[in-house]
């Protein structure tokens, strides 16, 4: 324990001697002290943004955590076709609808060729969207801030949707694991 309060000791005296160094260097090349001052604002600033943003993060993975894992599931068959339509709804996330840090619904299609008229997939295909829901899905969420709300499965595609809070880590994380598809 003495080590770790020696270094933390060491951090701070290194971190003081780099900020007095800035500032020097500041005064030698001229910078005033208001522009010091609002440079020292600026950190301050740059540091509540931190907190606020940590917290933020902290409230959403609690919020996600506690979403009940409560599935609907609609069968439909059209009228006039063979096809057999399911739908997926986690009734449990409406308490995200309009959650501030979940602001984007992202749709991920997975393309596969039906068995037959019906439109489902064969049984290989079916084991694959399994696993890949059942493994992959919880993996990504984690990563990412993010919930799967609702799924359909239709005429040969498989759409998940998810509450995301970010659109382009979303996608960047998901992208690694398509091979498993």
């Amino acid at each position: 324990m003495t080590n770790l309060k020696h270094c933390k000791y060491i951090t701070k005296h290194w971190l003081s001697n780099f900020t007095t160094a800035i500032v020097f260097i500041m005064i030698v090349n001229g910078v005033s002290s208001q522009a010091l001052i609002e440079s020292e604002s600026a950190i301050e600033d740059k540091n509540i943004i931190d907190i606020e943003s940590k917290l933020e993060n902290l409230q959403l993975a609690s919020d996600l955590n506690n979403v009940p894992d409560d599935w609907k599931l609609l069968e439909y068959k059209p009228s006039d076709s063979n096809e057999v339509w399911f739908f997926r709804k986690n009734l449990g996330a409406k308490s995200l609808v309009g959650h501030k840090s979940l602001p984007v619904l992202v749709y991920f299609t997975v393309n596969f060729v039906p068995k037959d008229d019906s439109g489902l997939p064969t049984t290989t295909d079916a084991g694959h969207l399994y696993v890949f829901e059942e493994n992959i899905i919880p993996i990504v969420e984690k990563e990412t801030a993010s919930l799967l709300v609702a799924s359909v499965l239709k005429a040969g595609i498989k759409d998940h949707l998810f509450y995301v809070s970010s659109p382009d880590l979303f996608l960047k994380e998901i992208e690694k694991y398509k091979p498993a598809l």
